[in-house]
């Protein structure tokens, strides 16, 4: 069982089932309560499973409850009074902690109390030393002055009578100490209204006292855990200058080095520490106790986080470069700006909002003409080049991209790995995937192949995982264009196994759509429809726009492949729709062909279905993408028999390209010359 969300494809897949555990049948509800000694009519027992709505930890705090406090009489369940209906999760839960608590109090059992209350601190099973540490003198009132001089002993005997209760439970590992993130949550809100003094001073010693357990900067992400956790205890007593300066920047990070993100890929235990520093979680309010220059460091770095690992159109990624973008044109700190309006540009790119994108482009582009030197040029210039792809005008994606590539050469690797680090991805290796994308449309179907390898072997020399992903995900798009089935499975494959390692969700979606695309056209057992259909499904749920009507297309080209020629039509069409809207028109004349394809196969050559042919034509001459007007081509001549314009045609294409004559594609062109 967990109390998480199933994250990993294959555990969502149907063969398995899931069941949520929080709230149980009535019938297992009413079992569980007489399992544990209750006793009572077959009604009371029902009367009382819905009382506490059936939740199991309530049920069990409950069961416990009027075992120890009422005689283990079921019908007194009504002794227990439910908290407001406005109660956060778990209100029935927390209405049997409340009347343990009140039990406690009346019985005065202050050391179990403030053992609660302890554990109410943490996030995580408590260990022994930290408990010991807040024991310490000088005590802190309201928390731990019941449990001055207390011996050990008793405290394990406090322990064991909590843990009979169920408000405490074992971990399996010794001197550590655990209970339900719900009993935590209580005591942890009970203490921080009604003891705010108690509060802060436990955090505060816990701030100090958690750095001095491991070494000043750690090497592994188990010896990083004390640093992490301080950072959180230490934004609680407010001491957020010290928490982000030192711990975080200085001994997490190692300064410009960001050790724990780029050598740990402690990215998700990283963006919970540092969500310590905003407002209820809302990743556009960071603490205003914060310098200006911190702010904004803190909001870059967030925002990075962010889109490695939820994706760059992520919740909350806006949030983090408007507000660092506008902190930086108020501070005059020009770098700064650039990376936050960098960030800010590839969010709105993930989301579809091209006019949007576009003019923080040629923004991006002024910056680095008014700065003259590389660190700036080589981003603008990706940044350039990635939406005039997406576009469909792939001559000017050739000339921005390979400006990027010539000015990144002149920048020392190590000034390319700082820059990685800054943008969450290395622009030069990411200007070479471009124009290998680039490269395929515009006729140079190997120089694609050659080039999309060798982005992820330049992005390997700065062992930038990110970047990495990016270009893996490139060189699986290229063999998927031209065709190569095992290719794009093991291409994907090892785009799957990075994500799923450095917790790259979006990316690992991606992954998983052309994986499963390959396997379907190649017979694999492993490439279901169904598989397919949720992985675009998975992509699209993130609310990321950008590759929508590709991976749709892909889709539709599945259920054509599998004779269902309606589900194609309709896959295409709404591909098409998502084009339109957000300008994203790479893909339309195979999505075009696509739709031609499946009312030929359900109609016949009409007319009308040649025309289909003739649009995708058509729209892949108007963006000089050759290979696109080649597939469309090929077609077109083989309905148009005896078409000699068409035919003509064909052969001027194929004359024209000097490339990729061992692909299907060329291989099936020369063949319906030859017929």
């Amino acid at each position: 069982t967990t109390r998480l969300p199933i994250r990993e494809a294959a555990l969502r897949a149907p063969g398995f089932l899931q069941r949520p555990l929080d709230v149980l049948p009535l019938d297992a509800a009413i079992q569980l309560l007489r399992t544990r000694g209750l006793h009572g009519s077959e009604f009371e027992f029902k009367r009382a499973a819905k009382y506490l709505n059936r939740h199991a930890l309530a049920l069990v705090l409950g069961a416990e409850y009027l075992n120890t406090f009422c005689g283990g009489e079921v019908n007194r369940i009504g002794e227990i009074h439910l908290l407001d209906e406005r109660t956060r999760a778990g209100r029935h839960a927390k209405s049997i902690i409340a009347a343990y608590d009140a039990a406690l109090r009346r019985e005065d059992s202050f050391l179990d109390l403030q053992i609660l209350a302890i554990l109410g601190l943490f996030d995580r099973p408590l260990r022994w030393p930290w408990l010991k540490s807040l024991m310490a003198a000088p005590p802190i009132l309201n928390l731990t002055d019941h449990m001055q001089d207390t011996s050990d002993q008793l405290i394990r005997e406090c322990l064991g009578r909590l843990r009979q209760w169920s408000l405490v439970t074992n971990t399996g590992e010794a001197d550590c100490i655990d209970a339900h993130p719900l009993i935590r949550e209580y005591y942890s809100e009970l203490l921080h209204v009604k003891c705010p003094e108690a509060w802060r001073a436990a955090n505060q010693r816990l701030f100090e006292y958690l750095p001095s357990t491991v070494p000043y900067r750690p090497d592994t992400l188990a010896e990083m855990e004390p640093l992490l956790m301080a950072i959180a205890h230490g934004c609680r007593a407010r001491e957020f200058t010290e928490s982000f300066n030192t711990l975080y920047r200085d001994r997490i990070m190692r300064g410009d080095e960001a050790y724990a993100s780029q050598q740990l890929g402690a990215l998700g235990a990283l963006l919970s520490a540092l969500s310590n520093f905003f407002s209820d979680g809302n990743w556009g309010h960071p603490t205003k106790l914060l310098s200006i220059g911190d702010q904004i460091d803190l909001l870059t770095d967030v925002g990075g986080l962010l889109a490695a690992v939820r994706g760059y159109g992520a919740s909350g990624v806006e949030d983090c470069y408007a507000l660092a973008v506008d902190l930086c044109k108020d501070s005059n700190t020009e770098f700064k700006l650039f990376v936050s309006s960098f960030g800010l540009w590839r969010y709105h790119l993930l989301r579809g909002h091209g006019e949007l994108t576009d003019d923080l482009a040629q923004q991006l582009l002024a910056m680095a003409e008014l700065a003259k030197g590389p660190q700036h040029l080589v981003p603008a210039q990706r940044a350039m080049a990635t939406p005039l792809f997406y576009r469909g005008r792939f001559a000017l994606v050739e000339k921005h991209a390979s400006d990027g590539i010539d000015a990144a050469r002149d920048m020392p690797r190590p000034e390319r790995a700082a820059l990685a680090r800054a943008l969450v991805n290395e622009p030069g290796a990411s200007c070479t995937g471009y124009l290998a994308l680039a490269k395929w449309f515009l006729g140079s179907p190997d120089d694609a192949v050659v080039l999309a390898a060798e982005s992820i072997k330049e992005a390997s020399l700065f062992e930038h995982h990110h970047t990495i992903s990016i270009c893996l995900l490139i060189l699986s798009m290229v063999h998927q264009f031209r065709q190569e089935l095992p290719e794009t499975e093991a291409a994907s494959r090892s785009l799957i196994a990075l994500c799923s390692e450095q917790g790259f969700a979006l990316w690992e979606s991606s992954g998983q759509i052309l994986n499963r695309w390959a396997r379907l056209k190649s017979g694999d057992s492993g490439g279901d429809l169904s598989g397919l259909e949720r992985a675009v499904d998975s992509w699209l749920d993130t609310g990321t726009m950008l590759f929508a009507p590709y991976w749709i297309g892909l889709l539709a080209d599945a259920y054509l492949y599998l004779g269902k020629h309606k589900e194609c039509l309709d896959a295409a069409n709404r591909a098409l729709t998502l084009s339109r809207n957000h300008d994203e028109r790479w893909w339309d004349s195979e999505l075009e062909r696509l739709r031609g394809e499946a009312f030929f196969r359900s109609s016949g050559a009409r007319p009308e279905v040649q025309d289909q042919f003739v649009r995708a034509v058509d729209i892949a001459r108007s963006q000089g993408a050759r290979m696109l007007e080649l597939l469309a081509m090929v077609r077109l001549v083989s309905i148009r028999r005896g078409h000699t314009l068409t035919a003509s045609r064909l052969a001027e294409i194929c004359a024209s390209l000097h490339q990729g004559r061992d692909t299907a594609d060329w291989q099936q062109a020369q063949a319906v010359l030859s017929g």
